[in-house]
This record gives C-alpha cells, structure tokens and sequence, in this order.
C-alpha cells in the first residue's frame, strides 16, 4: 500500500511539474535547499527529489559550513542523506542518520549531534525536537576554585561564547554557567590577573606575556589590576622561609624585561586548552547535570607578615571535567588537562633592577653580527646540527664542524641560520625544522629573543617557537616557550 501511495505522489508531483512548465504557466519554485553542519566533521550526502525533473543533488559540507542547491524549481524533498569520511576524532559513534519524509517544500536543513549519535533535522523538526523548557539546555558549568579571575573561550569557527569566571571568594568558588546547545567546542581557559576579559566575538585571543606581567604586577601592588580584580588578591600568608624564591612586585625599578618573564610563565603555567569537549544533550536526551568543569591550581599569590604580596610557583593549572554528561560522544576527547609544570620560575637579579628598560645585549661569548659563526646548544645539552642530508637535530654532544652556524642579521629584525652545507635553516608550516634552503626568504627569518637568563629562543615566520625535543628532534611547533625553547646562544 505505501509503495503505491508513493507510485501516486510521484505521479501528480510529474503531472503538477508538466504543467507549470507549459507556455504562459506561473511557476513558483521552493527556496533552494540548504544544509548546515554542526558536526566537528565534513559531511557529504544526497539530497533526493520527487520528481523525475529534478536531479538529486549531491552534497559536501564542511565542519561549520553550509551547502547550497544550484537550482530546485518546484521540486519537493523527500530525503538527505548523509555520512561523515573519516574515523571518529573523539570516539563517538559518527553515523548520521538520514533525513526522510513523503515530500516537504522546507528547504533548511541542519546536521547535528542528537542524543548519542548525528541526525539530519529540517530547521522546524529541529526546532520542536529541541524545546526543552525544563530549564536543563546543553552546554557548560565552569567552576573556578583558584585565587585568580580565570578568562574562558568557548570556540568553533569563532569565539562563540567568552567571559570571565570569578576567582575563589571569601570561601565560595567562581561559578559561570553558559547555555549553549549541543554542539562540540574548543575550551580555553587561562588566568586573567585583572579580571577583564580580553576576547571578541572574532578573536579567542591567547593571553599576550607581555600585558599579563604587567597586568600581573599592577595587581600585586595595589594598582587598577587590583582594583579589578577585587581587594582579595591575596591568596594566603606565609613566612619569609616560604617565599625566598617568589617574585615581589615591589622590586625597586623592577625591569620591563622581568615583567615579561613573569608575565611568559604566567602565561605557560596558566593556560589550558581542551579540544572535542562536547556540551550535553538537548532534551528528551539530556543529562540531569550540564557538563561540570573544575579549574584549580596555578602558580599563587602569598603575603608575609608586613603585608607584602608575592608569586610563587604552586600547583599544576587543571581543569577537570567531573561528571559523566554527554561523554559517550567524547570517549577520546581529554577529560583532564593541566598546564605546563616543566618551566623554570623566573628569579630576580640585580640584572633585572634598574630604569625599566630593556639594554641590548651581545650574544653570549660576544659579536654574533653578520657573519658571526655561533653554535646552539639547546635545554637538553645537545648541539644543533644540520645534516648533509639537509635535515636539522638537536642531538650532538660535541660541536664540531655541522654544528656551527653563520649566524646573519637581516634588515627587517629577525636573523637567519646558515648551516655548514650552505643551507638556511627553515621553519616548515607543518613545524619540521629543516636545514635544506638554498636562499633565506621569510619561512628562513626567525625573530631572537633574549630570555635574560643567558638563553635565546626564536620565533619562526608562522609564529612557532623553535623547540629541541628530548629525542634529539629538533621543530618548530611550540605555541609558547619554556624550556625546550630555550638555546645557550655562543660565538666562535
């Protein structure tokens, strides 16, 4: 009986098109069919026709992105499917299951994370599906039990949602609860010393070192930081034994130099990104609680007897998912992620006293101008070498030939590496580190950083820091630089 219920729709919608196709008829085409994905995947599929005169549209669409018909006419819709390419990138199921119906003229289509699985919904069955009014939309509950205003990001294509969580008050932890549909986000979260939160809805910036030292030391000693942040910026006190390695932000002329240095292992030790964290089920599916995170540790603010305020190294940075909602979508997705603990704390020296500003200095064992021959010797005592085969490492336990660099100056700032074999070191965009170009155009140019300690570390063109691995590999793929990004810099 269904079949010939369909035999018969099929056949008016033949008659009803051939009609509207005749000379003088009026036609009125359905809007053309679109389809949004919502899936962390791209998607590719059919949409099919009821009619012999319109051809079925295949489709592709990638994660966050809509497709659209060419053409439709008067053409209704009675299905879309659909099927995701590649393995799952945090462990859920990735079937999707079709759209189907006997013939809609709706024409907006969205794929999304249903329940425990991916489903294809026309915008007005989503719509119905969706309605919860239970007051339990998907999304995130973000607890901070740190003594620092945390700054989060919820992020796609874009920065969706953004804002500041509280920082631990008066005994009672920060709480921000975000409504957000079920759909999968990156979370970032990271320490905001000033307590202002510094995204945009097109840009979930990471924290800048440089403003996060200052920001970091207004606030310790009393200026707008503090005032932002709220007059609790002291985390607890403890005796003078305790903090004989903390930092005080009242250093007489301390250097911006060693703001900048705080404000990097601030920044290192006080930044957490978590990809694939997905927000929940919408209803009937959803869970009794929102997905819960907890933000704890980092380094802490103390205060002595006299008052006076200081930063020392504490506890890993962590956020923790502590519940159980919507984790069957995101088996392989991190459910616990600390900052970075191996970064040297910074210690204050008479170097770092003085007007504030920041004085050239030579590269170690002096000279280092153009055509200055310089050796690297990374965290790990090894050499960097570059290979005859052009490849670089950084694994030598002797410098010899290989392992020294000509060492130029450009006109624009930044310096290039020539190896032994008269091959330009090159920062790749996949971050590989070669020593294979013949000519040092931009990916050869590296910005130098003094770190102040003695070290160096450089910046490639795309933003990378140049890193020795343990393994004697040497890249460029570090977003911020600690220790393995750090290289004793000497002349020859």
């Amino acid at each position: 009986m269904e079949v010939h219920h369909r035999l018969a729709l099929t056949l008016v919608l033949a008659l009803g098109a051939l009609a509207l196709l005749a000379p003088g008829a009026a036609r009125a085409d359905y809007p053309l069919a679109e389809v949004t994905n919502n899936t962390p995947y791209s998607v590719s599929g059919k949409v099919k026709y009821a009619s012999a005169f319109c051809k079925d549209d295949a489709y592709s669409v990638p994660a966050g992105g809509t497709w659209r018909a060419r053409s439709r006419g008067v053409c209704l819709i009675t299905g879309i499917t659909g099927s995701i390419g590649q393995g799952a990138r945090f462990g859920e199921s990735t079937s999707v299951v079709p759209y189907d119906s006997t013939g809609t003229s709706y024409s907006q289509f969205q794929i999304n994370a249903y329940g425990g699985q991916y489903r294809i919904f026309s915008k007005q069955e989503y719509a119905r599906v969706s309605r919860t009014g239970q007051g339990k939309s998907p999304g995130f509950y973000l607890v901070n039990k740190t003594d620092w205003p945390v700054a989060y990001s919820l992020e796609q294509v874009g920065c969706l949602y953004h804002d500041i969580v509280p920082k631990r008050w008066d005994g009672k932890d920060g709480v921000r609860r975000i409504d957000t549909g079920a759909v999968w986000f990156t979370l970032r979260v990271h320490i905001q010393p000033n307590g202002i939160n510094p995204q945009s809805d097109w840009d979930c910036i990471e924290p800048v070192a440089e403003l996060v030292g200052d920001v970091l030391f207004a606030a310790m000693s009393g200026g707008a930081g503090a005032a932002m942040a709220g007059p609790n910026v002291v985390a607890k006190r403890v005796a003078k034994a305790a903090i004989q390695k903390a930092i005080k932000a009242t250093v007489k002329g301390l250097a911006k130099k060693m703001k900048d240095r705080v404000g990097e292992y601030l920044k290192e030790t006080g930044t957490v990104t978590m990809a694939g964290q997905y927000a929940g089920y919408e209803w009937p599916f959803q869970c009794d609680k929102m997905p819960e995170y907890h933000i704890t540790g980092g380094p802490e603010l103390v205060k002595d007897e006299n008052g006076d305020v200081y930063v020392q190294p504490g506890p890993a940075f962590t956020v923790t998912k502590v519940n159980d909602c919507g984790n069957d979508m995101m088996r392989l997705s991190p459910k616990r992620l600390a900052a970075r603990t191996d970064v040297a704390f910074p210690e204050v020296t008479d170097a770092h006293a003085g007007s504030g500003r920041d004085e050239p200095r030579p590269i170690a064992g002096g000279g280092g101008g153009p055509g200055g021959r310089v050796t690297l010797r990374s965290f790990h005592g090894k050499y960097v070498v570059a290979e005859a085969d052009g490849k670089a490492n950084a694994n030598r336990d002797q410098a010899r030939e290989w392992e020294h660099w000509q060492l130029i100056r450009n006109g624009n700032g930044t310096v290039s590496l020539k190896g032994f074999h008269g091959k330009y070191l090159v920062a790749e965009p996949d971050g590989r580190a070669n020593a294979d170009r013949p000519v040092a155009r931009e990916w050869e140019q590296w910005r130098m950083v003094d770190n102040g300690d003695g070290t160096f570390s450089f910046k490639s063109h795309h933003g990378k820091w140049l890193v020795a691995e343990a393994d004697g590999r040497l890249n460029a793929n570090r977003d911020n630089k600690a220790t393995w990004e750090r290289f004793v810099v000497t002349t020859r």
